[in-house]
């Protein structure tokens, strides 16, 4: 995602994840050219001198591909080029269960689910759902990313 000041906007802004995962940089009236490449996770964000009335919320789901090929799946959090994480949280659930802790401070961006029966045998037809969060310190950390599922 891309931040710039939009033309004749007058003042001192910046970019700030309300966690402290991402900045801008201090307010300045002169430009703004900032760029974040995301992970899985909800990154609220705001503007320090304007607060909630110059505020947003980026929402990035985990994919999840069929591959490889029979019951386990791969669900892919982050890529080589994500800035906005170095560690990652990763729950699921089957169905309406209750969410479970799959991965916890996890530095890989991505896994397969139900490899070697890890952390559960996959059944075919029922749905597994997933959220992620991630994290640069044990206090920057984004809110649960929107849900995925997956149905075997």
């Amino acid at each position: 995602m891309h931040w710039s000041r939009a033309a004749g906007s007058d003042g001192d802004h910046n970019i700030r994840q309300n966690n402290g995962i991402f900045a801008s940089g201090a307010p300045t009236d002169g430009p703004i050219d900032f760029t974040k490449t995301f992970s899985a996770g909800t990154f609220a964000y705001q503007c320090d001198v304007h607060g909630p009335d110059m505020s947003g919320t980026v929402k990035v789901k985990p994919k999840i591909s069929a591959s490889p090929t029979g019951k386990p799946f791969t669900v892919a959090w982050a890529n080589g080029s994500t800035d906005t994480g170095t560690a990652f949280d990763v729950r699921y659930k089957v169905g309406s269960g209750a969410y479970k802790t799959w991965k916890g401070d996890a530095s890989a961006l991505k896994g397969v689910f139900g490899k070697g029966g890890a952390p559960v045998n996959v059944q075919s037809g029922k749905t597994y759902i997933f959220q992620v969060r991630s994290q640069i310190s044990n206090t920057a950390v984004s809110g649960w990313s929107p849900a995925s599922s997956f149905k075997a």
